[in-house]
């Protein structure tokens, strides 16, 4: 196993990548900014390397993160996703994904619907909503604490299918599932059935 790190100052991360392909790395397993992501993708391509390679979901953005990096680079990508990707041709015609970009469009239409933080930012908000509602008439803090953390096998817009967020009073953590993503140079395809996150 080797691990290597870089600075968010660093304009470049392609020798970290040429030190883990030296070491002989099969598995590339990465979490890192946007910016690394896409230089990475593009040297493993460059390098003629072909490692198992694993992004971070924040990553995975067709329009933001493979474009830049290079489609053909890109191909052979693994992930874990629990969100549509607004960018991805697979979701094109969905219900949900035009729903996202048209209330963007009208209220924040400075907003880059690929970027990921947006998409968050717009599931977080159903959440909340989604709990402001089971309080009913009772809006006080208690009972918004309540409903908060006893939702059950809620599933939000932009949600892939087989994924939901369920909480309790003990464990804030809404994700209890994961769906894995190849991608395949046009878009994502999800593999199986979802996994769970724990």
């Amino acid at each position: 196993m080797r691990e290597v790190s870089y600075e968010l100052a660093d304009t470049t991360i392609d020798s970290q990548i040429v030190q883990l392909k030296s070491a002989g790395v099969d598995t590339l397993v990465e979490q890192s900014s946007s910016k690394a992501a896409a230089q990475s993708i593009r040297k493993v391509h460059e390098l003629g390397w072909h490692p198992l390679h694993i992004i971070g979901g924040s990553t995975a953005s067709v329009e933001t993160i493979l474009k830049p990096a290079g489609l053909d680079a890109s191909k052979g990508l693994v992930t874990t996703q629990f969100l549509k990707q607004p960018g991805d041709p697979a979701w094109a015609n969905d219900d949900e994904v035009k729903a996202y970009k048209a209330f963007l469009k009208k209220y924040a239409p400075a907003a880059n619907p690929d970027d990921y933080s947006v998409l968050v930012a717009y599931m977080n908000v159903h959440a909340i909503e989604l709990a402001l509602r089971k309080c009913g008439n009772q809006l006080t803090r208690e009972n918004l604490i309540r409903q908060a953390t006893s939702l059950r096998g809620e599933r939000l817009p932009m949600m892939l299918p087989g994924i939901s967020i369920t909480t309790t009073p003990d464990d804030y953590a809404a994700f209890k599932t994961l769906r894995i993503a190849t991608f395949n140079g046009k878009s994502w395809t999800l593999t199986g059935d979802p996994l769970s996150a724990e």
